[in-house]
């Protein structure tokens, strides 16, 4: 994806974070972090982040298509978030974008991204890493989730992230 704008919303109002434009290939930023803005902000309550897309690619056994995206370049992805940044503190949020969910093949073989962004406040968030196997070989493009089974945040047996083996079992599960 091609991303030319990053925004964060403060009661209503957006704030610029980045208008460095920046290519991510989804699937690249899949087991590391990659710092998408940076900025010093007002204290207060946030309640989204926004990119503003100005393309993305999907390249497939056919060759490469143009996916759609609906107000990716208008209004861009928007990310609920609903968090504080007290003043004089450092804080970081952790978007993690589930690309195996967030792709649609069409019937007439176009995409459409419908993004599937989960976002945590950093230091409230983990990881799983692990590998899949069938017993004795590692397996590729298994789904693997994180299921919610007790406690007060949501209700139980939700599902709070997933995400795909590549081809040697790894997987890691962000923004938990």
């Amino acid at each position: 994806i091609d991303i030319s704008r990053v925004e964060a919303n403060i009661v209503g109002s957006w704030q610029v974070l980045s208008t460095t434009p920046r290519t991510l290939n989804l699937f690249d930023v899949k087991f590391k972090e990659e710092l998408n803005a940076q900025s010093d902000l007002p204290a207060g309550r946030y309640n989204q982040v926004r990119f503003i897309v100005d393309e993305c690619r999907v390249t497939d056994s056919e060759g490469t298509h143009i996916a759609n995206i609906p107000s990716g370049s208008q209004t861009g992805i928007k990310v609920n978030l609903n968090f504080d940044v007290p003043a004089y503190d450092v804080t970081g949020v952790l978007l993690d974008f589930n690309v195996s969910r967030s792709l649609i093949r069409l019937g007439n073989g176009d995409y459409q991204l419908k993004p599937v962004v989960i976002g945590v406040v950093r230091v409230l968030s983990g990881t799983i890493t692990g590998i899949a196997t069938d017993g004795s070989a590692p397996l590729l493009g298994a789904e693997v989730k994180a299921i919610y089974k007790a406690g007060p945040s949501f209700p139980i047996d939700t599902e709070v992230n997933s995400t795909t083996t590549v081809k040697d079992g790894h997987f890691k599960l962000w923004a938990l």
